[in-house]
């Protein structure tokens, strides 16, 4: 057996749903690159009184952050590009189903004849339904610049990531080389107690993420993300002094937690996630 408590279960889990069986493989690798951790923390009811603060959280930390929560508050843990050990150790803590690690980790739809299906095609939708976690799977287009220099270049590779994504080249275009990077966000809401936890893991922003093995300009096309919520946030700070990155699901993220919204219904992910945006 090994040391890790969430591994073993993992592993014994996936005797039964051998759709998780990626998530065995992820959690024994070694960390690619370092995760990065903001926490922010919201009244559970009522209007928020003043802009919440965003609060970089260490890895060695984050046993306390997910214990340690005010009875009046939601604690929001978002997780950009998380690895290995740090999965566990929120499996561990917040004694997360595997299946909601496994749903984010395994997004590939082929070789069925050698590995299973993901979770998102192997377990019933009605269940899926009832299971407390959302998964939002997207495709950002990155422009790496020009497309005479991408000719030997291979269709299909993998993102410099701790979860790899898939990365597809696409016919050039304009005399630009386009790519299609799949990526994921997933949330979920998990009681501690008196109070309770919302885990989001966003993958790194596509253009960082992209390896293109030479020095070569990489942008998410037309800026990334489009704003969800201008009416209400962004005509607030249109002074200039509250930009941020719209190609970085975890900046947009942090970007609209931080402001002044009531809070609803946020007993499901998807009642949170409406709540917030």
């Amino acid at each position: 057996m090994s040391s890790d408590p969430y591994l073993n279960i993992v592993k014994h889990r996936t005797r039964y749903n051998p759709c998780i069986g990626g998530l065995d493989v992820f959690l024994q690798q070694k960390p690619v690159r370092a995760s990065r951790i903001i926490s922010i923390d919201c009244p559970n009811h009522g209007q928020r009184t003043s802009q919440s603060r965003a609060v970089a959280v260490q890895e060695d930390d984050m046993v306390t952050t997910l214990k340690t929560i005010p009875s009046n508050i939601m604690r929001i843990v978002l997780i950009e590009d998380i690895n290995s050990r740090l999965m566990s150790l929120v499996g561990n803590t917040l004694d997360i189903d595997p299946l909601f690690f496994a749903d984010y980790v395994n997004t590939s739809f082929k070789e069925f004849e050698v590995s299973p299906p993901p979770p998102s095609i192997a377990i019933l939708p009605s269940l899926l339904s009832e299971s407390g976690y959302l998964h939002l799977h997207y495709q950002q287009i990155v422009d790496l610049g020009d497309a005479s220099l991408f000719g030997n270049t291979p269709y299909a590779s993998k993102t410099h990531t701790n979860i790899t994504r898939n990365v597809r080249r696409l016919p050039p275009l304009s005399g630009k080389q386009l790519t299609l990077v799949r990526s994921a966000c997933s949330l979920l809401v998990k009681k501690v107690g008196a109070t309770s936890v919302c885990l989001v893991l966003v993958d790194s922003p596509a253009h960082t993420a992209v390896n293109t093995s030479r020095p070569q300009s990489a942008t998410v096309l037309h800026g990334g993300f489009e704003d969800v919520a201008t009416s209400r946030v962004s005509l607030q700070t249109s002074g200039g002094h509250d930009v941020w990155k719209r190609d970085s699901m975890l900046q947009s993220l942090v970007h609209y937690l931080q402001h002044t919204r009531p809070l609803r219904d946020t007993t499901t992910p998807i009642r949170y996630l409406n709540s917030t945006l």
